[in-house]
């Protein structure tokens, strides 16, 4: 989780905003990468919410 630096989340209902963020708050619990957060009219098979996440990997 450390690695991510940015998240956009994709909501059908704005409404579920603040539940989406109380999940969000679980997951990242120090504030998080950069995020972005918009109400669309909808998304593949009925879901609810998508996210799309850029990671950065260290190659070692």
């Amino acid at each position: 989780m450390d690695s991510i630096l940015q998240l956009t989340v994709f909501l059908t209902k704005i409404e579920d905003y603040d539940a989406m963020n109380k999940v969000f708050k679980t997951y990242f619990p120090h504030g998080g990468p950069a995020r972005t957060t918009v109400a669309v009219a909808a998304l593949p098979g009925q879901s609810l919410v998508e996210i799309n996440c850029t990671a950065a990997v260290v190659r070692k």
